[in-house]
């Protein structure tokens, strides 16, 4: 897998379809998990 940085650079340069892809598929798993976290955090804390 390409480097998050080096694919960041080239996005920015080129504003390329393909490395947005590329950045959103190695970023997914982050993504969920965050969300997965902050779903817990929710249900814990929100009144009934």
């Amino acid at each position: 897998m390409e480097n998050a940085e080096i694919l960041w650079q080239e996005y920015s340069k080129t504003k390329s379809i393909e490395i947005r892809e590329k950045l959103i598929i190695q970023y997914a798993p982050l993504v969920k998990y965050v969300a997965g976290r902050v779903l817990i955090h929710i249900s814990t804390t929100a009144p009934n």
